[in-house]
């Protein structure tokens, strides 16, 4: 995941190289955020499901606060 800091992407206006399933996101700030955190556990979710032995997968994280809002555990 990418995050950008801005109010609006125009993908239009720009073109790059990246894996069709890198995912970018923007925020005022350019860090993360609590909306942040769910479209990336979401994403985390779409790309690993797949590939799963079993039916525990692990997610390792900083402790920042945008991972611990209730709708990211409730998510998990």
């Amino acid at each position: 995941m990418i995050i950008l800091t801005s109010t609006v992407l125009l993908e239009k206006h720009f073109t790059n190289d990246l894996e069709d399933d890198t995912l970018i996101g923007i925020t005022t700030t350019g860090y993360s955020n609590n909306l942040m955190g769910i479209e990336y556990i979401e994403h985390f979710n779409k790309m690993t499901e797949k590939h799963t032995t079993g039916k525990f997968r692990m997610l390792i994280f900083d402790s920042h606060g945008s991972h611990m809002s209730d709708k990211f555990t409730w998510y998990c």
